[in-house]
């Protein structure tokens, strides 16, 4: 009962913290905005696939990791919860779709649209349909700096205004390449992205309190259930 207390308080906490977002006047000042897609501040800018069930990509070895569009929240990636990996043999045919350190990682199909998050890991990765990769010239943009403004307040609602269909909403990689984004001088962005850090660390902070817990209260119940075997 303690550690479900825990759960149900960090997601409280969770909540609050995302709800109450990003202020947008941080990202308000006297620098120029861009076009997203322009060369001298991104270097690629596309939507990953799925291979075809003729590949017979897909193993449960651990190899190249498969990323989901639910595996990337906002400001982080849940690596835990990968299963399913993409044969090593097959990296150069879906070369196209590798992610490594430093990308950034935006949601584009489905009810995650909006989530972003900058991917952390040192391995290469293959993202899947649902999922555009950014991958920021970095001397001009930093990857951190574009994913908050991705989650600014402004920004979310933008995406809410331009996304189409109905059960399985999208936006197009051609509409991420048109987002207007600030551009301040590389000192700035650090500042700002220093600035926000805080916030997103005491929510990483919270979720690794929240998963503790879950692993807790399954310690718990194994002893329960097997303890007298």
């Amino acid at each position: 009962d303690k550690q479900q207390t825990i759960i149900e308080k960090t997601k409280e906490m969770e909540k609050a913290i995302l709800e109450a977002g990003i202020d947008d006047t941080i990202f308000e000042g006297d620098w120029g905005w861009v076009e997203l897609g322009e060369e001298r501040v991104t270097n690629e800018i596309h939507p990953g696939s799925t291979p075809p069930r003729s590949d017979n990509a897909f193993t449960k070895n651990k190899e190249i990791p498969f990323i989901k569009s639910e595996y990337v929240q906002n400001a982080y990636i849940d690596f835990s919860k990968i299963e399913i990996h993409i044969k090593t043999n097959l990296r150069d045919k879906y070369k196209r779709n590798l992610i490594r350190k430093g990308d950034v990682l935006f949601n584009i199909i489905g009810a995650s649209i909006g989530r972003v998050a900058v991917y952390k890991e040192k391995i290469e990765a293959i993202i899947n349909q649902n999922i555009c990769l950014i991958r920021t010239n970095k001397s001009k943009l930093l990857p951190e700096f574009l994913m908050y403004f991705l989650l600014s307040s402004k920004m979310q609602s933008h995406f809410e205004g331009i996304k189409f269909g109905g059960g399985q909403p999208a936006l197009s990689a051609t509409a991420v390449k048109h987002f207007k984004i600030p551009v301040p001088p590389l000192e700035k962005q650090k500042e700002i992205v220093e600035f926000l850090d805080v916030q997103f660390q005491v929510l990483e902070k919270i979720r690794a309190l929240r998963e503790n817990a879950e692993k807790t209260i399954k310690l718990i119940l194994e002893k329960e259930v097997f303890g007298n075997e």
